[in-house]
């Protein structure tokens, strides 16, 4: 891989998914309460569907958060931009290394007792400067084509034998 090759990986909006669950658990009532209230009248029915819409916006803009991490010749960072209905809003750069200084990287795998028996099992990628992307920011790490591994991919490739796995013991 050429340093001057750009590549970015993204975690997409989980917007619509979340509108999904909310119409279980705030459309249906909603709707419930319309039927109850619309023999007190239109304007009283009005309130839970009012109510609703707001809720509605609110979990669509909670859950509209875009993650990109960008490896390029200049060198790495972290953006996250809001997606407003196919619109992306302004961009923050949360955090960015520059080249001279994206010398080594650790993908560190560990393992606590979970709450209900077995592991939780959490991967995080450790950088220069103090910074970490956890594995859960870009789409987890079950998916071996999912943007945390691949930029996880990206990096073995580009630091050669300055990346390093590191697994818990059993």
């Amino acid at each position: 891989m050429n340093v001057s090759d750009a590549q970015s990986f993204v975690r997409p909006p989980d917007g619509r998914a979340a509108i999904g669950c909310a119409t279980l658990f705030i459309g249906l009532p909603a709707v419930s309460a319309v039927l109850t209230l619309w023999e007190r009248g239109v304007l009283f029915a009005a309130i839970p569907v009012a109510l609703a819409l707001v809720l509605f916006a609110l979990v669509y803009y909670v859950f509209s958060e875009e993650v990109r991490v960008e490896l390029d010749e200049h060198g790495m960072r972290l953006r996250r931009a809001r997606v407003l209905l196919g619109a992306r809003l302004a961009e923050k750069v949360d955090w960015e290394i520059p080249v001279g200084s994206l010398t080594h990287a650790h993908e560190v795998h560990t393992r606590t007792p979970a709450s209900r028996g077995g592991w939780a099992h959490r991967t995080v990628l450790q950088l220069p400067e103090g910074r970490t992307i956890d594995a859960t920011a870009l789409g987890g790490d079950e998916d071996p084509q999912s943007a945390f591994n691949r930029l996880s991919r990206a990096l073995a490739k580009r630091l050669g034998a300055r990346f390093e796995r590191r697994s818990p013991t059993t």
